[in-house]
């Protein structure tokens, strides 16, 4: 139980602050960072698999 206790407190203490101070502090650095990274990741995975498969495909039967 002790366990259990400070977890909740302390997860729900630390990220309003950090979150508060990190959008005002560096909201170009955060936004700029959160979005390439990510869009970046889903994009590239997506687009490279269906391209990526369309080839294959296409070479395969060929």
């Amino acid at each position: 139980m002790a366990v259990s206790i400070p977890p909740p407190p302390s997860r729900r203490s630390l990220p309003p602050r950090p979150i508060k101070r990190s959008l005002p502090s560096l909201p170009r650095s955060s936004l700029a960072l959160a979005l390439p990274i990510n869009v970046s990741l889903p994009v590239p995975p997506s687009m490279f698999s269906t391209p990526v498969a369309n080839s294959t495909s296409s070479f395969s039967p060929n």
